[in-house]
């Protein structure tokens, strides 16, 4: 998979995301402690900063260990004060396309996740000419809907 601009900066009106990098675990792992982010995903918060490191460390090449799929991560965070607020990711192989994100539950309902969702797709869309995207989410995350409905 050929990845194009991997290193850039994605820009909204009131957001900044940075392709993530193994020094945002420090960044994001007391936002990624908040139990209500779990709610509806099946995930853990992670164990510990060492191992978030560790994980953002092999998400760096942005490519999957086969290099047939992208694997695109950035680190949201506010442009106003530089705080990091979340993270988005999407991966990208020949035969699907996936987009998830997760922020601290202090930035919900903020209109944050549509705004970074709005800037990710379109990068989707135009630089690696992805056509379709399905959204999966758990019927009772109202506000997730939302964003999908409106990114």
């Amino acid at each position: 998979m050929q990845l194009i601009h991997p290193e850039k900066i994605l820009q909204t009106q009131r957001l900044l995301l940075e392709p993530l990098k193994q020094h945002h675990a420090f960044l994001l792992y007391p936002i990624l402690q908040d139990s209500q982010i779990y709610g509806y995903i099946s995930q853990e918060p992670p164990i510990s900063i060492e191992t978030l490191r560790h994980r953002y460390q092999k998400l760096e090449r942005r490519l999957s260990p086969t290099d047939d799929e992208a694997w695109l991560n950035w680190a949201v965070c506010l442009k106003s004060s530089r705080q990091f607020i979340g993270r988005v990711e999407a991966s990208i192989s020949s035969k699907k396309s996936a987009y998830a994100y997760i922020f601290g539950s202090q930035f919900w309902n903020s209109g944050y996740a549509t705004e970074a969702s709005r800037q990710v797709l379109q990068v989707l869309f135009d630089d690696y000419k992805v056509i379709e995207f399905i959204a999966q989410v758990d019927t009772r995350n109202q506000a997730s809907i939302r964003v999908v409905r409106k990114a």
